[in-house]
């Protein structure tokens, strides 16, 4: 009896330490290296490599990155008439990037009825905050909050973010 008992002490100090390791990499993985890991974020993942943006999401951070997942990308391009080649190879397409990109980690639970700046310059995010639905600019859903990454968090969203054009 004793010898089951001292095995399955062994295995179940086991299995928490295998646990902790788990969690410990999770945490290391950076912003990039999740949407690298997710198929859903595929097409993001590739624009931010094309816009030179994905160094900057693999740094200290932390950033706070609105994701739209592959179906709002396909959704845009068919609506803009364009693939993802075309989309990619226009001037303002690193523009459009950068204003899903916030500095700093915010938690949906931290999102304010009010607009924030993004890392283009002079142009901010209105959020509205329902509970749990938190709308982006007056269309855009936050569909996957809080993925959590080392240099901060992914929202996904269901659709791609269009930044205010000034009128002059």
């Amino acid at each position: 009896m004793k010898p089951i008992v001292l095995l399955m002490c062994l295995a179940i100090i086991g299995m928490m330490s295998c646990h902790q390791d788990i969690d410990e990499v999770l945490e290391d993985r950076t912003i990039i290296q999740i949407l690298q890991e997710n198929d859903n974020f595929s097409l993001l993942e590739e624009a931010l490599v094309a816009a030179e943006l994905a160094d900057d999401l693999m740094s200290d951070g932390p950033f706070t990155l609105f994701a739209p997942t592959n179906d709002a990308f396909n959704n845009y391009l068919n609506a803009h008439g364009e693939d993802l080649e075309m989309f990619l190879a226009r001037p303002g397409t690193r523009d459009l990037l950068l204003y899903h990109i916030m500095s700093g980690e915010l938690l949906s639970s931290q999102v304010p009825n009010a607009a924030m700046e993004t890392l283009l310059p002079d142009k901010s995010l209105t959020f509205q905050a329902n509970g749990t639905n938190i709308t982006i600019n007056e269309s855009a859903t936050i569909l996957t909050p809080n993925v959590e990454a080392s240099n901060g968090v992914i929202h996904g969203i269901d659709q791609i973010l269009i930044p205010p054009v000034e009128e002059e």
